[in-house]
């Protein structure tokens, strides 16, 4: 039975997880094909590890989520107030799996909720508006910079509706500018009764079952003065949000890896394969480093959904793919020079 030098796409993936023997012939392929093939595992293996990962995740969040809206109710919000519903008037911090959400009304919010913070993630809910922000590095707290994204009631509403294009520019700051910027844009004093936040909360008392859910409203200006935001509709922005983000890191991060590493070994072949008899060209040299990454890429991206923290996705792929090269280079070498191999 005549092998075909080059068979359809999962044939090959599952050929080349079965051994080094398929690339006796595949190095033989175009090189253009093999890339476009790589291209289409990743993104296969994006998509597969981000449905993954967002079924676990949603069984890590829905208790949490359910334990938030028993302690903090709904978001309540009109055009220029944020408040919780069962904690209106009282500061509060949650602690989620992947960040921390802190709720400071009136003028509670102090440069400790910065400079205390252990997440790599935190959301900071204010009277005036949502401060979303993650550390660059854990350093130096002092000098540390925040990449921080500042959103007004009337900002959120689109963003929590799909409608990105509306966010706020997201920018870079220090510790310092990132409190200075909270507490300019979103620290409003409730002690008078006309402020935002007394307003609102005498509004939502008034009419506790005339505000419009956020999926709904068009806008801020609802006939009941506020909007609603549940908790399913929370929970659902979530995974969504962190559904798209998985897989876009995911295909990043692999062709940021194989990228790097294809260009890097293929150059290496050709240096040592330079002292055979038959020898790679480069095409061949490339076609035979991206098809070596198959099984590497499909290892490592399995063994990052479950998030382990011994090893590295980077360190998994690279371990598993200079064995594999090793040993596929080998066979393809014997095969170029059975003479050769013979006699050694």
């Amino acid at each position: 039975m005549s092998f075909d030098p080059a068979p359809k796409f999962f044939p090959t993936v599952y050929g080349l997880c079965s051994g080094t023997a398929i690339l006796k012939d595949l190095f033989k392929t175009s090189p253009v094909r093999a890339i476009l093939r790589l291209l289409l595992l990743m993104l296969l293996c994006s998509l597969a590890c981000s449905i993954l990962s967002s079924m676990m995740e949603y069984r890590v969040i829905r208790p949490v989520a359910d334990r938030f809206h028993e302690t903090a109710g709904d978001i309540i919000m009109s055009e220029n107030a944020i408040a919780f519903s069962k904690t209106a008037e009282q500061p509060r911090i949650f602690k989620f799996p992947r960040f921390l959400l802190g709720y400071y009304p009136g003028n509670t919010f102090t440069p400790d909720a910065v400079k205390a913070n252990e997440y790599p993630l935190a959301i900071t809910v204010l009277t005036g508006g949502i401060a979303i922000w993650t550390p660059v590095s854990f350093s130096d707290v002092a000098q540390e910079r925040f990449y921080a994204i500042f959103l007004s009631p009337k900002e959120l509403l689109p963003l929590l509706q799909g409608q990105y294009k509306t966010c706020s520019q997201a920018q870079f700051c220090t510790a310092s500018e990132l409190v200075s910027t909270i507490q300019k844009k979103f620290v409003i004093p409730s002690d008078s009764a006309d402020s935002p936040l007394k307003s609102l909360l005498a509004l939502s008392a008034a009419h506790p079952s005339a505000a419009e859910n956020a999926a709904d409203a068009s806008d801020l200006n609802s006939a009941s003065g506020f909007i609603t935001i549940e908790k399913e509709f929370l929970v659902s922005n979530y995974m969504t949000f962190y559904g798209v983000l998985y897989f876009v890191t995911s295909f990043l991060r692999a062709l940021f890896t194989t990228g790097i590493t294809i260009v890097f070994i293929t150059l290496i072949q050709l240096l040592y394969s330079g002292a055979r008899l038959k020898t790679l060209n480069l095409l061949q040299s490339l076609t035979l480093t991206v098809y070596s990454t198959f099984p590497a890429l499909l290892s490592a991206s399995i063994y990052s959904v479950f998030e382990l923290p011994w090893i590295s996705y980077n360190t998994v792929f690279f371990i598993l793919f200079l064995l594999y090269q090793f040993f596929g280079f080998n066979t393809v070498m014997r095969s170029l020079n059975p003479a050769s191999n013979h006699k050694n």
